[in-house]
This record gives C-alpha cells, structure tokens and sequence, in this order.
C-alpha cells in the first residue's frame, strides 16, 4: 500500500486570470476585452492561467486529490484509509490490523492541502469571482466542543445462546476534542477505565469509533471490556447539529455480548 491519500476534495478555484498583454491575438481585437475566438473548453490544463480570464482548470478524476505524498500517514490518517477502502474487522468494527500495519510501514501522505491539480480541462467559470461557499466537503466545520448525543437503536443480548432483545433511546454527554481533522471524543460513562474514542471529522461529516457507554435490553449500561462502537455523523444542519448512525457491541456487567442494530444518532449543542 504504497502512495496512498486520505480522501479529500478541494473546491475548484474562480481566480480570474487578468489580460495583460498589449497585442490581440490571431483575429483578435486590441483593447483588453476577453478573447473569444478559441473554445477553451476541454483544453488540457495544469493551472487556472492556461484556461484564461473565465475559465478554470478543473480536474480530471483521475487526477486524485491533487497533492504530492510526501510524509508517513500518521495513525488517524491510517485508521481513515483503512476504513474507506473497506479494511475493516466486521466483529470489532476495527480497522484491520495487517491494513493498519501496512499503512504505517509503506503509506505516504500529504502535509498541506497539494499543490493543485497535476492535469485537467478547461471549464467554464461564473463571469464574476464568487466564494466556495457552495462547495460542500471543502467548508470548514468545527467538531471541537461539548455535544449532547441522543442515541436511539434495538439491541439484541446473547445470553449463551438465548437471545434477548430490546431498544433504547437516551441522550448523554460527548466532549469532542479537534486537532485538524483528527478527533477525540470522551462520552459521559457509568464508570472510570474507559478509553477516549477516536475519530476523523471534516466539513463533510465525521466518523469516531471505541469504547461507548450503550445500554443492554434490559436498560443497563455494557462495560468497556470487549467493547466497540462507531458513531458516523453524516448530515450536518448547521453549526451546532449534526446526525447519523450508531453500530457496534459490547458485554454487558452479566457477561452477555450485546450487539446495536438500526441505531441512529443525534448530535446537538
């Protein structure tokens, strides 16, 4: 797994490029008008300037996300690839090790936001600049904070081989801490010993696996042992809402391995 880059979108840059030059070009007309005689469109690119005033170099899917790798992923890097390409224990809901290992050995990542694309085609801009508002998974969104999470899910308990089965909905505590993209989050739990959750989140959505205080059939909340848990936040309706689902399993305090089935979150602050 060599060259690999965490998923990422860029939003397509509206930067005009001024005519500057004093001479028209063939069949041009002198006086700093923009030059219509050529369709630029589809035009192989590599920056905005060779597309002209109204036009932009949009990228070519194939083109990646338009960084060099250069650095080691680091473990929350490697933990988002393995997820994404589809790596993923499906008893634990873990990334798997041997794709863990192999990422830390081999991965490259990139350091800042790339250099643009390497290759592209000329596309066709608004005639005025404008902001990237509308560019979705490139909006910055601040995950950092206190969150009230409202979890909402059936659960199914085996209690050696006979199975018991309930739902739940309750709302509890999540403190979210946020360096980038990477995430910790620390639920309210019944007890000490737990370990913090971690996680990728972006303007885009969020997702955080580990140990989480759920409730058995029966309204008791599992323990840390054997347990985990990911939350995926996948709409966000402003700044301080967000929504997704919650899978996952645990033991609860009987030693019965409890499993979450159509479970759906509700983040809000």
């Amino acid at each position: 797994m060599k060259n690999l880059v965490p998923v990422a979108f860029f939003g397509l840059s509206l930067a005009l490029v001024a005519c500057s030059s004093s001479t028209a070009g063939n069949g041009g007309t002198a006086g700093g008008g923009p030059s219509t005689t050529e369709n630029v469109v589809g035009k192989t690119c590599s920056s905005d300037a060779d597309c002209g005033s109204g036009y932009a170099c949009q990228p070519e899917s194939s083109s990646g996300s338009g960084c060099t790798p250069d650095r080691a992923c680091t473990s929350f890097e490697c933990r988002g690839i393995c997820l994404a390409s589809g790596e993923i224990d499906m008893e634990t809901g873990e990334p798997l090790a041997a794709c863990m290992d192999d990422c830390g050995k081999n991965g490259k990542c990139c350091s800042g936001g790339g250099s643009g694309p390497t290759s592209g085609k000329c596309a066709k801009t608004s005639s005025t600049p404008s902001t990237t508002e509308d560019s979705g998974p490139a909006k910055t969104f601040s995950w950092g904070g206190t969150w009230n999470a409202t979890v909402d899910y059936d659960v199914s308990c085996d209690w050696a081989g006979s199975i018991k089965k309930g739902h739940q909905k309750f709302t509890l505590t999540v403190k979210i801490e946020a360096s980038g993209t990477s995430l910790t989050a620390t639920p309210t739990t019944p007890t000490s010993g737990w370990d913090p959750m971690t996680g990728t989140g972006d303007g885009s959505g969020a997702t955080i696996s580990g140990e989480f205080p759920f409730r058995d059939h029966s309204g008791d909340s599992v323990g840390s042992r054997d347990n985990s848990v990911t939350l995926r936040l996948t709409t966000i309706s402003g700044d301080k809402a967000a929504s997704g689902s919650i899978e996952g399993k645990g033991s609860n305090g009987f030693g019965a391995k409890c499993t979450i089935s159509n479970g759906t979150l509700e983040f809000a602050r």
